[in-house]
């Protein structure tokens, strides 16, 4: 397995932390450019070191450098992973609170990105591909208001 393939793998599991811990606040992304940049600067030191001594023909050894690197990923996501009630994703699986089907979907919400523009509210907190048009939601609240002014009217008499 190559240094590529490594990242990826690291990739994936950071991705992954943020889908089954979605309560992250906005502090999580330099987590994350940190965890990458560590993650390459391993994968260049070490992938380096084998193949100047020559170990890196060696399958075993190669399965054991991407399962430490995957095992340090995988605690730093636990451990240092910066959450909103200001704990850490251990914490809430040592207090057996363990992430839900809710807990995923949220995830997976907040990693899409809205590219149509169009259905794109601005002034929302959350942008999601399936918010509703803003422009349905308008159509929808003019007849309820013009029904009100003609009670209005027609009360005031």
């Amino acid at each position: 397995m190559g240094g590529f393939q490594r990242f990826v793998l690291v990739v994936l599991f950071v991705l992954l932390g943020l889908v089954f811990f979605p309560q992250y606040t906005f502090t999580v992304w330099m987590f994350v450019a940190i965890v990458l940049a560590v993650a390459i600067g391993v994968l260049m030191v070490v992938s380096t070191i084998l193949a100047i001594t020559g170990l890196d023909r060696f399958s075993i050894v190669n399965t054991l450098f991407t399962l430490v690197l995957l095992t340090g990923t995988t605690y730093a996501i636990l451990y240092y992973m910066p959450l909103e009630e200001g704990t850490h994703p251990i914490e809430r699986l040592e207090a057996g609170v363990f992430p839900t089907r809710e807990d995923i979907e949220m995830g997976m919400k907040r990693l899409t990105f809205n590219f149509d523009f169009n259905k794109r509210n601005a002034r929302s907190e959350q942008n999601f591909a399936n918010q509703q048009d803003i422009k349905q939601k308008e159509a929808a609240k003019q007849p309820a208001d013009e029904e009100k002014q003609k009670d209005t009217n027609t009360s005031g008499k």
